[in-house]
């Protein structure tokens, strides 16, 4: 997808590849769009930050997160602003049926207002 946002275009990529494949997608719309490394925003879970809560980094390492990793390998760096978006630490299940499960009622009712957080951090960093 495409916005403007204060004068400025913005492209926004969800990609349809498997999480361990994402850095293709990163990458190839990086190259046809013509975006630098200091220009992108990854948006992705994260279970070391408590549920929600969201924040921005700028590099660092990958936490264990196949789609950091892809993206990192295709990049050639981890230096790329992240938005992270905390999920928590599962108390006993296995990660990865946590993470590709589905949120609880009671989490679905908070989302909208941790993607408002997310938002205004977002528009905080690229300017908005």
């Amino acid at each position: 997808a495409k916005a403007s946002i204060n004068g400025k275009e913005h492209y926004f990529l969800k990609p349809q590849t498997f999480m361990n494949k994402s850095g293709e997608s990163v990458q190839a719309m990086a190259a046809f769009f013509k975006i630098g490394i200091s220009e992108l925003v990854i948006v992705h879970d994260d279970i070391e930050t408590d549920f929600e809560k969201v924040a921005i980094k700028k590099g660092g390492g990958l936490a264990g997160h196949n789609g950091l990793r892809s993206i990192s390998k295709v990049l050639g760096t981890n230096d790329y602003f992240r938005l992270k978006i905390g999920v928590g630490r599962p108390s006993k299940s296995d990660v990865s049926s946590f993470v590709l499960g589905k949120f609880t009622d009671d989490e679905q009712i908070v989302l909208p207002l941790i993607f408002e957080k997310a938002f205004d951090l977002m528009g905080d960093l690229i300017g908005g």
